[in-house]
């Protein structure tokens, strides 16, 4: 499978040269005119000539999966102001975004960008350098819910077993092996993040809450992401 194809790249060259405008003038229309290629396109186009000479293993080398959602998904990509919609994925193994602008485009595979992000249903993907109580963490966080008081995010990590070959008659050659987890975090403003696990006590002990948040997990209990963010829109409000 290529990486990108080039009416592709051009077409989202052209989305990023509409976030190149200064002094708040208007930036320049975007144009597929390869003799007009600016710089810009041009340092994307050799970044993503660069990833594909690197493609992800093959899936006859592996088992599990080392995206975060196996199928693309309709979102979209904000920068600088401007939007596209786009569908999308997140690759763990390689840290990176992949996008098809169509159902039936190639992958294309987008470097790393801090002023990008990249929206779904429900959360968005942000490449951010954060303080976590295991130490500074860098990478694509999910952002579940930000409030005045509290935030809630996510970041994936990958575990990989080893390919192992036969030794014996008696066992069987396995595949290297992926293991996606999310590792999710709460954190009041400004604060590092502390790790959480989607249950009741980790909320109650992280939020040292009141009466009133305590009945409020009495009645509804946290076992899933969509539970949490039910209840800090809930915290949000006393």
């Amino acid at each position: 499978m290529k990486n990108f194809t080039l009416p592709a790249i051009l077409l989202f060259s052209g989305f990023l040269n509409a976030q190149s405008g200064t002094n708040g003038a208007p930036p320049p229309p975007p144009t597929n005119n390869p003799s007009e290629i600016t710089q810009v396109t041009l340092d994307f186009l050799n970044e993503m000539d660069n990833l594909s000479r690197h493609p992800n293993m093959s899936k006859e080398k592996f088992s599990g999966s080392p995206f975060l959602d196996d199928e693309f998904r309709m979102g979209k990509i904000l920068s600088r102001g401007k939007e596209m919609p786009v569908l999308l994925r997140y690759n763990v193994l390689s840290n990176q975004i992949e996008i098809k602008v169509d159902e039936n485009d190639e992958v294309i595979t987008l470097p790393r960008d801090q002023s990008t992000r990249y929206m779904l249903e429900g959360y968005e993907y942000v490449w951010m350098n954060l303080l976590t109580e295991e130490g500074w963490k860098k990478g694509y966080y999910v952002k579940y819910f930000e409030g005045d008081k509290v935030k809630f995010m996510g970041l994936p990590s990958i575990s990989v077993r080893k390919a192992e070959k036969q030794s014996s008659g008696y066992s069987k050659a396995k595949t290297a092996h992926y293991k996606v987890d999310m590792n999710y975090y709460l954190a009041k403003g400004d604060s590092r993040l502390e790790s959480v696990k989607i249950k009741n006590r980790d909320f109650e002990k992280y939020l040292n809450l009141d009466d009133r948040g305590e009945d409020f997990l009495d009645e509804n209990k946290i076992k899933e992401v969509a539970d949490a963010i039910d209840f800090l829109e809930y915290y949000e409000t006393y």
